[in-house]
Protein backbone atom coordinates (compact mmCIF):
# COMPACT_ATOMS: atom_id res chain seq x y z
CA UNK A 1 0.00 0.00 0.00
CA UNK A 2 1.09 3.30 -0.76
CA UNK A 3 0.70 4.86 2.57
CA UNK A 4 2.87 1.94 4.50
CA UNK A 5 5.46 5.12 3.28
CA UNK A 6 4.60 6.87 6.32
CA UNK A 7 6.24 3.81 8.25
CA UNK A 8 8.85 3.90 6.58
CA UNK A 9 9.17 7.69 6.97
CA UNK A 10 9.36 7.11 10.94
CA UNK A 11 11.70 4.10 10.75
CA UNK A 12 14.75 5.64 12.03
CA UNK A 13 16.90 2.46 11.93
CA UNK A 14 15.75 2.08 8.01
CA UNK A 15 16.58 5.59 7.01
CA UNK A 16 19.63 5.56 8.60
CA UNK A 17 21.20 2.28 7.18
CA UNK A 18 19.78 3.06 3.69
CA UNK A 19 21.10 7.02 4.24
CA UNK A 20 17.12 8.26 3.69
CA UNK A 21 17.44 11.64 4.72
CA UNK A 22 13.37 12.01 3.30
CA UNK A 23 10.47 10.11 1.63
CA UNK A 24 7.96 11.52 -0.72
CA UNK A 25 4.44 11.54 0.77
CA UNK A 26 2.37 8.44 -0.13
CA UNK A 27 0.27 11.05 -2.91
CA UNK A 28 3.70 12.67 -3.96
CA UNK A 29 4.72 8.80 -4.98
CA UNK A 30 0.79 7.83 -6.02
CA UNK A 31 0.97 10.56 -8.78
CA UNK A 32 4.58 10.07 -9.38
CA UNK A 33 3.50 6.26 -10.36
CA UNK A 34 0.35 6.99 -12.16
CA UNK A 35 2.11 9.49 -14.42
CA UNK A 36 5.18 6.71 -14.88
CA UNK A 37 2.67 3.92 -15.30
CA UNK A 38 0.76 5.97 -18.64
CA UNK A 39 4.24 6.38 -20.57
CA UNK A 40 4.93 3.42 -23.14
CA UNK A 41 8.55 3.04 -22.32
CA UNK A 42 8.63 2.17 -18.92
CA UNK A 43 6.91 -0.94 -19.90
CA UNK A 44 9.91 -1.91 -21.79
CA UNK A 45 12.21 -0.56 -19.51
CA UNK A 46 10.56 -3.18 -16.55
CA UNK A 47 10.63 -5.64 -19.00
CA UNK A 48 13.95 -5.46 -19.37
CA UNK A 49 15.02 -4.99 -15.45
CA UNK A 50 12.40 -7.91 -14.81
CA UNK A 51 14.13 -10.01 -18.08
CA UNK A 52 17.49 -9.54 -16.06
CA UNK A 53 16.40 -10.15 -12.55
CA UNK A 54 14.75 -13.58 -13.86
CA UNK A 55 18.36 -14.12 -15.61
CA UNK A 56 19.97 -14.18 -12.21
CA UNK A 57 17.00 -16.45 -10.92
CA UNK A 58 17.04 -18.87 -13.29
CA UNK A 59 20.75 -19.52 -13.58
CA UNK A 60 21.72 -21.56 -16.49
CA UNK A 61 17.38 -23.03 -16.84
CA UNK A 62 17.22 -23.49 -20.33
CA UNK A 63 13.31 -24.57 -19.74
CA UNK A 64 10.48 -23.22 -17.66
CA UNK A 65 6.93 -24.07 -16.56
CA UNK A 66 4.81 -20.86 -16.85
CA UNK A 67 1.45 -20.39 -14.52
CA UNK A 68 -1.26 -17.91 -15.32
CA UNK A 69 -3.34 -16.77 -13.35
CA UNK A 70 -5.91 -13.69 -12.52
CA UNK A 71 -6.19 -12.48 -8.90
CA UNK A 72 -8.30 -10.24 -7.04
CA UNK A 73 -7.18 -7.21 -5.48
CA UNK A 74 -9.84 -5.93 -3.20
CA UNK A 75 -10.14 -1.74 -3.65
CA UNK A 76 -11.93 0.82 -2.18
CA UNK A 77 -10.57 3.11 -5.31
CA UNK A 78 -13.51 5.30 -6.93
CA UNK A 79 -12.38 3.47 -10.25
CA UNK A 80 -12.43 -0.12 -8.66
CA UNK A 81 -15.07 -2.72 -10.55
CA UNK A 82 -16.84 -5.26 -9.27
CA UNK A 83 -15.28 -9.05 -9.47
CA UNK A 84 -16.94 -11.94 -10.49
CA UNK A 85 -16.20 -12.79 -6.71
CA UNK A 86 -18.74 -9.90 -5.55
CA UNK A 87 -15.90 -7.37 -4.30
CA UNK A 88 -15.13 -4.02 -5.37
CA UNK A 89 -11.52 -4.11 -6.60
CA UNK A 90 -8.91 -5.13 -9.56
CA UNK A 91 -8.22 -8.68 -11.58
CA UNK A 92 -4.78 -8.44 -12.88
CA UNK A 93 -3.60 -11.42 -14.50
CA UNK A 94 -0.33 -12.66 -13.52
CA UNK A 95 2.12 -15.21 -14.86
CA UNK A 96 5.13 -16.54 -12.77
CA UNK A 97 7.42 -19.18 -13.82
CA UNK A 98 6.81 -22.52 -11.34
CA UNK A 99 10.01 -23.40 -11.06
CA UNK A 100 11.53 -20.32 -9.14
CA UNK A 101 8.04 -18.63 -8.33
CA UNK A 102 9.62 -15.79 -10.21
CA UNK A 103 6.76 -12.80 -11.80
CA UNK A 104 7.67 -12.78 -15.47
CA UNK A 105 4.77 -10.49 -16.23
CA UNK A 106 1.82 -8.98 -15.01
CA UNK A 107 -1.62 -7.73 -17.17
CA UNK A 108 -3.04 -5.04 -14.85
CA UNK A 109 -7.05 -5.60 -15.67
CA UNK A 110 -10.10 -4.11 -14.09
CA UNK A 111 -12.22 -6.02 -11.61
CA UNK A 112 -14.97 -6.58 -14.51
CA UNK A 113 -12.78 -8.49 -16.63
CA UNK A 114 -13.03 -12.03 -17.25
CA UNK A 115 -10.07 -13.93 -15.96
CA UNK A 116 -10.35 -15.76 -19.59
CA UNK A 117 -9.66 -12.63 -21.80
CA UNK A 118 -6.64 -12.42 -23.97
CA UNK A 119 -4.93 -14.97 -22.12
CA UNK A 120 -3.35 -16.23 -25.69
CA UNK A 121 -1.49 -12.69 -25.89
CA UNK A 122 -0.95 -12.98 -22.04
CA UNK A 123 0.94 -16.16 -22.75
CA UNK A 124 2.88 -14.42 -25.46
CA UNK A 125 3.73 -11.57 -23.64
CA UNK A 126 5.01 -13.90 -21.00
CA UNK A 127 7.31 -15.68 -23.35
CA UNK A 128 8.37 -12.62 -25.00
CA UNK A 129 9.50 -11.57 -21.65
CA UNK A 130 11.91 -14.20 -20.75
CA UNK A 131 15.25 -13.99 -20.57
CA UNK A 132 17.50 -14.76 -24.05
CA UNK A 133 18.61 -18.42 -23.70
CA UNK A 134 15.21 -19.38 -21.67
CA UNK A 135 12.60 -21.09 -23.39
CA UNK A 136 8.19 -21.92 -22.04
CA UNK A 137 8.66 -25.90 -22.27
CA UNK A 138 5.29 -25.67 -20.60
CA UNK A 139 1.94 -23.50 -19.39
CA UNK A 140 -0.17 -24.53 -16.60
CA UNK A 141 -3.87 -22.72 -16.38
CA UNK A 142 -7.06 -22.98 -14.48
CA UNK A 143 -10.61 -23.38 -16.57
CA UNK A 144 -9.93 -19.68 -17.82
CA UNK A 145 -7.19 -21.06 -20.74
CA UNK A 146 -9.51 -23.81 -21.81
CA UNK A 147 -9.56 -22.42 -24.97
CA UNK A 148 -9.19 -23.66 -28.64
CA UNK A 149 -6.33 -20.79 -29.34
CA UNK A 150 -4.48 -21.49 -26.50
CA UNK A 151 -4.71 -25.51 -27.14
CA UNK A 152 -3.74 -24.90 -30.73
CA UNK A 153 -0.98 -22.48 -29.91
CA UNK A 154 0.56 -24.97 -27.14
CA UNK A 155 0.79 -28.08 -29.66
CA UNK A 156 1.93 -25.66 -32.72
CA UNK A 157 4.86 -24.29 -30.74
CA UNK A 158 5.97 -27.43 -29.05
CA UNK A 159 4.29 -26.40 -25.38
CA UNK A 160 3.37 -28.87 -22.85
CA UNK A 161 0.38 -28.34 -21.47
CA UNK A 162 -2.08 -28.59 -18.10
CA UNK A 163 -5.48 -27.35 -18.71
CA UNK A 164 -7.98 -27.22 -16.20
CA UNK A 165 -11.55 -27.89 -17.69
CA UNK A 166 -15.18 -28.15 -16.37
CA UNK A 167 -16.36 -31.72 -16.62
CA UNK A 168 -19.21 -31.73 -18.82
CA UNK A 169 -21.55 -34.83 -19.76
CA UNK A 170 -19.54 -34.74 -23.20
CA UNK A 171 -16.22 -34.85 -21.77
CA UNK A 172 -16.93 -37.70 -19.48
CA UNK A 173 -18.26 -39.17 -22.11
CA UNK A 174 -14.81 -38.95 -24.31
CA UNK A 175 -12.89 -39.74 -20.72
CA UNK A 176 -14.72 -42.97 -20.02
CA UNK A 177 -14.28 -44.36 -24.34
CA UNK A 178 -10.53 -43.35 -24.15
CA UNK A 179 -10.63 -45.28 -21.30
CA UNK A 180 -12.33 -48.42 -21.97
Amino acid sequence: HLDDIRHLQSDEALGSVLNLNRLPKATTLGDWLRRMGRQPQMRDAWVKVNQSLLQSALHCCKKVTLDIDATEIVAHKADAQWTYKKNRGFMPMVGHIAETGQVVAVDFRDGNVPPAQNNLAFIQQCRQSLPEGCCLSALRIDAAGYQTKIIGYCDKEGIAYAIRAKLSATMRAQIEAISE
